[in-house]
């Protein structure tokens, strides 16, 4: 058996009081609030990770995982903005209409925002 941890940090305005669903292999695994963190026990092998709230989601991220393996990811909103402004208005508007496939950031723990997991669409 392998474990996949993810995380979800706090301290983002955006989705602080809302709950993430996790899906493994797009079966629902869970769900994930801020500051928590969850170990999802599977089996040796490929698998494909998706994160969503509402009707949007993250980008899948395909995770290769050996037997003991365990592979960390953290997810959390792409709007980052604590700010209160029209800017982060539009943002938050365009990441939950045109950008809701990409709404939340999906990555490997240790990656860079703009260094993501091996993703498809």
């Amino acid at each position: 058996m392998a474990e996949i941890v993810l995380k979800r940090p706090t301290g983002y305005r955006v989705d602080r009081r809302r709950s993430y669903r996790v899906f493994i292999d797009g079966q629902k695994a869970g769900n994930i609030d801020a500051g928590d963190a969850k170990v999802f026990t599977v089996a040796a092998g490929q698998h494909e990770l998706q994160v969503r709230v509402d009707w949007a989601t993250s980008e899948k991220a395909q995770v290769e995982v050996g037997d003991g393996d365990q592979v960390e990811f953290v997810c959390g909103p792409q709007i980052t903005d604590n700010d209160v402004s029209l800017k982060t208005g539009f943002r938050t508007l365009h990441s939950m209409t045109f950008g809701r496939k990409r709404y939340i950031d999906l990555r490997r723990d240790g990656d860079r925002c703009t260094a993501r997991a091996q993703t498809s669409r």
